[in-house]
């Protein structure tokens, strides 16, 4: 569905606040001119309602729902082999990048980075902080598409990680093997 013609009941995606339900389009008078707004409320934290231009709808990264074949992808990306920059400023400047992005496939490979950086090292406070949120928001979004509870996305998440993590840790043996 286009962005332009979203109607009430609609569900999408408001970058950092996570799904959302158009409750209506309405039209404001600002300076002179007509302007049309969606009157959004986010199905989680309290229903706070928000209000986005539909003319700078997709400037601000509104987007809709992922579908459950993306859902289902981004399970799956999860669990592959992933190349995350050594450096820590590398590694937190594409973190911030890929938050910011708005992507659901974005949120799950901040999660993924940071929940393996997390078995090697402590997190900063600032990186624990952008864990939990990706994570909530990629869980809230899987929840909407799939009608699961976040308990049950929350375990698919989990066994998705675990699986990746085995498999990283396979891999570093094989190389220490091969290296004797």
């Amino acid at each position: 569905m286009n962005l332009v013609n979203l109607r009430a009941g609609d569900r999408v995606v408001y970058p950092g606040q996570g799904p959302c339900r158009v409750d209506q389009v309405i039209s404001k008078l600002i300076d002179g001119k007509t302007v049309s707004f969606y009157q959004l409320s986010v199905l989680a934290d309290g229903g706070a309602e928000l209000f986005v231009p539909v003319n700078k709808a997709k400037v601000v990264g509104l987007r809709m729902l992922v579908s459950l074949k993306e859902a289902s992808r981004i399970l799956e990306t999860l669990i592959e082999a992933t190349n995350f920059a050594d450096g820590w400023r590398e590694r937190a400047s594409d973190n911030v990048r890929l938050f910011n992005s708005g992507s659901a496939l974005d949120l799950a490979l901040v999660v993924k980075s940071l929940t393996e950086m997390s078995t090697r090292k402590s997190l900063s406070a600032g990186e624990c902080k952008m864990l939990l949120k990706a994570r909530n928001l990629l869980v809230r979004e899987i929840c909407e598409v799939t009608g699961e509870t976040e308990q049950q996305v929350e375990q698919r998440i989990d066994s998705a990680l675990r699986s990746s993590a085995a498999a990283l840790s396979a891999k570093a043996s094989r190389s220490a093997s091969a290296r004797r």
